[in-house]
Formats: C-alpha cells, structure tokens, sequence
C-alpha cells in the first residue's frame, strides 16, 4: 500500500496534480478496523509528498454526529444521512483545497 500509493504521489507531482487523500471511515465500534493502519501510513506520505489529508473516520465519529442519527448499516458502509453528513462536511474542503494556487 505505502510503495503504490508513494507511486501515485510521486507521479502526481510530476504531473503537477492537485491531490487529497481521504483517511476512510469506518463505525467507531471497529476502532483496530483495517482501515485505519492505512491511515498512518496516508499521513506520513501526505506530509512527505506535501498533500492534504482529510481525516473523514475522524469526522464522522466525533460524538455529535455518532449521536446525530443512525449512520452505519454496517463497519463501512454509510446510511443515506450518514452520507449526507459527510457532503457537508467533505464538498467545503475539497473546494477549498483544490481551488488554492
């Protein structure tokens, strides 16, 4: 995971590419899920190769959203207001970040 996506970084870069990475949520309950290794090795080479890391697990498992309504069917996969929870939260940034110079 960490050779390829350095790969896709790297050529990003070359190619002058706006990137973010996106850490994956998954329900709280899976708090070791096998997402979240991955995570640390996203943020190490988000800050090597300079690109934004949006921390979406972290987001949608703060206490006001995991008490906001019913966000899982089930460890990964979103209900529709869980989804709606992360538009919101995910369209901001990404227009943010990829519209800086």
């Amino acid at each position: 995971f960490r050779d390829r996506l350095g790969d896709i970084l790297a050529l990003n870069a070359k190619m002058k590419t706006r990137t973010v990475l996106l850490l994956e949520a998954n329900a709280r309950a899976f708090i070791h899920g096998p997402a979240l290794p991955k995570h640390e090795i996203m943020k190490e080479l988000g800050k090597t190769y300079g690109v934004p890391v949006l921390d979406l697990h972290g987001f949608i498992n703060e206490d006001q959203n995991a008490r906001g309504g019913f966000l899982w069917w089930d460890a990964v996969h979103l209900t529709s207001y869980g989804q709606g929870l992360v538009a919101e939260w995910l369209a901001p940034k990404l227009i943010g970040e990829l519209g800086k110079q």
